[in-house]
């Protein structure tokens, strides 16, 4: 079994030989489409990463599942080949990139770099036009919602942001309100299993109503345990707000909470922005859900 510094030297022989003989190419896909330069980002080998692209390496190339070397580090937790990658997709004249899928992976939840090194992709949008970001189920720290929020509050390009499974809590939920009080470019939420109380979606509902330009569509806070309280603060904001797309599933909330959505909808009717709404597996037993559904269906 050869040391790392002699992989490379015999990586850069046969790269080398290659380039010359047009043998094969720094591309060529083994088992699952795989390129020697997903292989070496999901297995964290930085070195190997370097001297790949420095061979021209396409750091956009997906294997046959549709996952490119970018997501594949993601996904493994490999955070400096992260970052590497992050900077040659940067730096790369190819097709703009507009989403970037890095769910279920560490980033962010030791230190901030990882974090650091998507902010550095996202403020680059001009070239690559990324306009959704997934950092589902990444532990990130409060430190490291803190930076990402931070930035985002005065960020233009990103329309959607999932933040689903981080165990954000309240405190995180203060976090992100605080960020929504002044962003007015983000169009899609994701704060599903989170395990945000009332307190939490209160200030989420306040930084919203006091954002007059916020442009959010689409709001997702299932499986939280909001209860019928942390419902009330959102019907209240539906007036005035321009969600279309909300989803409460599995907030622990009761009848309570399906009337008082039913009598926001007969009080303001079609002036509602709202056009999609999901609260199944929540406490109400009948009644609740047959006023709600009776109103939906006069002004659906």
């Amino acid at each position: 079994k050869l040391g790392g510094m002699r992989q490379v030297e015999v990586m850069t022989q046969l790269l080398e030989g290659s380039a010359a003989e047009a043998a094969i190419g720094v591309d060529s896909c083994g088992f699952n489409g795989q390129t020697a330069l997903a292989v070496a980002a999901a297995g964290g080998h930085d070195e190997a990463i370097h001297l790949l692209l420095r061979f021209g390496a396409d750091s956009n190339k997906a294997n046959s599942r549709g996952w490119s070397p970018l997501m594949l580090a993601a996904q493994q937790g490999q955070l400096a080949a992260v970052q590497i990658l992050l900077s040659a997709i940067e730096n790369s004249r190819d097709i703009p990139i507009h989403s970037l899928e890095l769910s279920s992976n560490n980033i962010g939840s030791r230190s901030i770099e990882g974090i650091r090194a998507i902010i550095s992709l996202i403020r680059s949008s001009r070239k690559h036009k990324i306009r959704a970001i997934s950092l589902r189920a990444n532990f990130l720290s409060h430190s490291a919602m803190n930076f990402l929020m931070g930035f985002l509050r005065d960020n233009k390009s990103l329309k959607e942001l999932n933040l689903a499974e981080n165990g954000i809590l309240d405190k995180g939920a203060q976090v992100i309100s605080e960020m929504l009080s002044s962003n007015r470019s983000l169009e899609r939420i994701d704060l599903s299993y989170n395990d945000m109380g009332s307190a939490g979606v209160r200030s989420i509902a306040q930084a919203l109503e006091c954002n007059a330009s916020n442009n959010l569509k689409s709001l997702n806070l299932s499986w939280n345990p909001l209860y019928d309280e942390g419902v009330a603060a959102i019907i209240a904001l539906l007036p005035s707000s321009k969600i279309e797309d909300l989803h409460l599933d599995s907030t622990k909330c009761t009848d309570a909470s399906c009337v008082a959505l039913a009598d926001c909808i007969r009080k303001y009717g079609n002036n509602l922005a709202l056009k999609t709404i999901s609260i199944i597996q929540n406490k109400y037993f009948g009644e609740g859900g047959t006023d709600l559904e009776q109103a939906a269906t006069r002004y659906g």
